[in-house]
């Protein structure tokens, strides 16, 4: 590629809307009886989780909860629902997936925003993106 189309193309590349990948961990969640239950989905509900299955093993009070969590949320996860449900869930957390964060990351002020401009600060990059005129041909 010549030097005079790098720049426009690497400019287009840079400043085109893409939406950053998170992982997901799969929660297993077992509860003792139906009344964490709730608890367990509020839980998730605050760390932007998603349950996905819910089910009672037949004859006993345990019931089965299925989520998805992303990871960057589930730092304190277990200790909060240990909290809300008085030590009668316990979630196992285990790898399952990348899914595209869903806030635009160029938005000030949304999560994803925020996730990217620590991301930038920890590499030492500029947090804000390079403006337009610094792919411009200087004659």
């Amino acid at each position: 590629m010549s030097s005079s189309a790098h720049l426009p193309a690497h400019a287009v590349v840079v400043r085109d809307l893409q939406y950053p990948f998170g992982s997901c961990h799969l929660v297993r969640g077992l509860c003792v009886s139906a009344v964490p239950a709730p608890f367990f989905r509020v839980v998730l509900n605050q760390k932007r989780g998603m349950v996905f299955e819910e089910m009672q093993r037949p004859g006993t009070p345990m019931y089965n909860i299925k989520a998805y969590l992303p990871v960057i949320e589930s730092f304190g996860f277990t200790a909060t629902l240990r909290a809300a449900t008085s030590g009668q869930a316990f979630p196992q957390c285990v790898f399952d997936h990348w899914d595209v964060m869903g806030a635009d990351p160029l938005q000030a002020g949304s999560q994803t925003n925020q996730i990217v401009l620590d991301i930038r600060k920890r590499k030492g990059i500029k947090a804000e993106p390079a403006p337009l005129s610094e792919y411009e041909d200087k004659l």
